[in-house]
């Protein structure tokens, strides 16, 4: 399957689920309505204040935008494949989302974004084959400010390969040594970062998810 050929399939699978529930699409209710509360506590205990911006790479239907909102962050950068969940995000968020702006986007180029102080992308990564980890940690460097922190959740197996239930598949593991080799090539490096305290109760496959921290080696 080409490139193409996998970001259209999963968008089109993203827009069904929208259709059906917008709060549990591509993942559940407890994900919009907790887990995004997590995650802004892990930027939280990472360092992240309301006055920094970030960029979040598969917002989806803007979980993230609704919880930092309400923590005072106002510079907020939303990027999905599919246009219908930003839409149905908008339809959740209210008037939270004049703080935003919102592109739509298909690889990991980043010649349209801006340099942010945090960058997160949940559930992103784990669902694109390797080549598009190497494109996203080639192309950091466009978006990062010396200080930028960026946070990304893998699945990490002994190999790197597709998995799951979907055909053609929606899910890719990546061996640590891969990750490791791309990193270094592209002056980066990675640490692994402890979850237990933020999703040992999900009832969702999240909790199962690995969390790296990217840095610039």
């Amino acid at each position: 399957m080409t490139h193409d050929e996998h970001i259209n399939h999963y968008a089109e699978f993203m827009k069904k689920q929208v259709a059906i529930d917008p709060k549990s699409a591509g993942t559940s209710t407890y994900s919009w309505d907790v887990g995004s509360k997590k995650i802004l506590q892990l930027l939280k205990d990472n360092g992240f204040k309301p006055e920094h911006s970030l960029l979040d790479l598969g917002c989806g239907t803007l979980p993230l935008l609704d919880k930092v909102y309400d923590y005072g962050c106002r510079s907020y950068v939303g990027v999905d494949i599919c246009p219908e969940a930003i839409e149905a995000g908008k339809v959740l968020v209210g008037n939270k989302q004049e703080i935003a702006e919102f592109y739509i986007n298909t690889d990991f180029g980043f010649d349209y974004l801006p340099k942010v102080d945090y960058i997160i992308a949940v559930s992103v990564l784990n669902h694109n084959p390797i080549a598009m980890f190497e494109e996203f940690i080639q192309n950091l460097w466009k978006i990062m400010k010396p200080t930028t922190k960026v946070f990304v959740t893998v699945w990490i197996g002994k190999k790197t390969k597709p998995w799951g239930f979907f055909k053609p598949p929606l899910s890719f593991f990546y061996s640590e040594k891969d990750m490791k080799e791309i990193c270094h090539k592209w002056g980066h490096d990675y640490r692994i970062v402890d979850m237990k305290p933020y999703w040992v109760d999900s009832p969702h496959l999240l909790n199962r998810l690995s969390m790296i921290e990217v840095f610039v080696k």
